[in-house]
């Protein structure tokens, strides 16, 4: 046990040096480089419990923040290698992948509409898909306050605040993206669309590969029960959940498949974890 706590500390001890040599400039090639050595073995939720170290000790989130890009190009780069998650119907996981995959499509269209010189002639198209990806605000939302006073529970703090954080900058730049479409700038919109886009294709890659992992592991089946219940209030981004409410396995409990993720470098390791 020693020797796992030790490891443990040593790899936020590296941790934190990642991320104050991010702060100072060091070339991104490099801290993504020495990231990916750092997190060989190591599961999404171990990740997330650096962080949480990290923000307790001090260190302020907007500083953890930025290590979120790293996460996402390393794992950005084992998606085409990865299988999907897997959680029954209703389930809340399910219901936010579902508006991953929906949030996604409508991204991928609007990199279309904006690509060559067509910005002008697509004016129109773009706004109202702007419209539409503003429905994210319920995915955002129902992660606020289902999902991350779940894991803040179980003492997960540090990740849920990044997250927050990085919903209220995609809230800001919607907002002026949406309102540079109504403006005559094409060059502008061209560029903070773009930023935009990035932004939220970035969360849809941590939520996938860090978060939904994390929470899975974290939450038993009673507090994801309590998760389900107050989304109908707050209400869901192009979907609802299938079947309109979760499929319950015949002895009570919350019907889910999904496996434990363990990063290796280029592939994921992943163990099956047997539903009811």
């Amino acid at each position: 046990m020693t020797g796992v706590l030790q490891a443990k500390e040593a790899r936020r001890r590296i941790l934190k040096e990642i991320i104050r040599d991010l702060h100072g400039g060091t070339e991104f090639g490099e801290v993504k480089a020495r990231f990916e050595r750092l997190i060989q073995n190591v599961s999404p939720s171990e990740i997330a419990e650096m962080e949480d170290a990290l923000i307790k000790e001090g260190m302020p989130v907007s500083e953890v923040k930025r290590l979120c890009h790293v996460h996402t190009d390393l794992f950005r780069d084992a998606l085409g290698r990865q299988e999907p998650l897997k959680t029954a119907p209703g389930h809340p996981v399910r219901t936010l992948q579902l508006e991953n995959r929906a949030a996604g499509r409508l991204i991928a269209e609007l990199r279309t509409l904006m690509g060559g010189m067509h910005v002008e002639h697509n004016r129109e198209t773009i706004r109202e898909r702007l419209v539409r990806l503003g429905e994210m605000e319920k995915h955002y939302l129902r992660k606020e306050y289902q999902l991350f006073p779940a894991l803040e529970r179980k003492g997960i703090a540090g990740p849920p605040k990044v997250m927050w954080g990085i919903h209220d900058q995609i809230r800001g730049m919607l907002k002026e993206v949406r309102s540079l479409a109504e403006s005559d700038d094409g060059l502008r919109l061209t560029q903070r669309l773009q930023v935009l886009l990035g932004e939220m294709d970035g969360m849809i890659c941590k939520e996938e590969h860090l978060l939904f992992p994390m929470a899975l592991q974290t939450l038993n089946e009673g507090e994801w029960r309590e998760v389900r219940k107050g989304e109908d209030d707050i209400g869901y981004s192009f979907v609802t959940p299938e079947g309109g409410r979760p499929r319950w396995c015949r002895n009570g409990s919350l019907q889910s498949h999904h496996p434990a993720l363990t990063w290796t470098p280029g592939s994921w390791s992943l163990s099956r974890s047997t539903g009811c």
